[in-house]
């Protein structure tokens, strides 16, 4: 299921930003982007060059899988900027 991020409050979006840390951050995660990252390249690697279907289906993995990692990232990033923004309202507010 897909949360529009404009949906969710400054608050949500901060929360969500310190699970994708803990979740980029987690040994067992990394591990296995860092296990699946040098399978998908060695299996690209040794794919035949005749097997074109072959090759695209490991190119498309590795893909989907840095696109999984980078949504984490960028939604780490968005939730500091909402904490930056929280944390400068409540200064301007005391």
């Amino acid at each position: 299921m897909t949360i529009p991020s404009e949906t969710l409050s400054r608050e949500e979006k901060v929360a969500r930003s310190e699970e994708a840390k803990r979740l980029l951050e987690h040994p067992l995660l990394r591990e296995a982007f860092a296990n699946l990252r040098l399978n998908y390249f060695e299996a690209w690697c040794t794919v035949p060059s005749d097997k074109v279907n072959d090759r695209d289906a490991v190119f498309h993995a590795a893909r989907v899988l840095a696109d999984v990692e980078a949504h984490l990232r960028v939604v780490v990033s968005q939730g500091r900027l909402e904490k930056a923004h929280i944390d400068k309202m409540k200064a301007k507010a005391s």
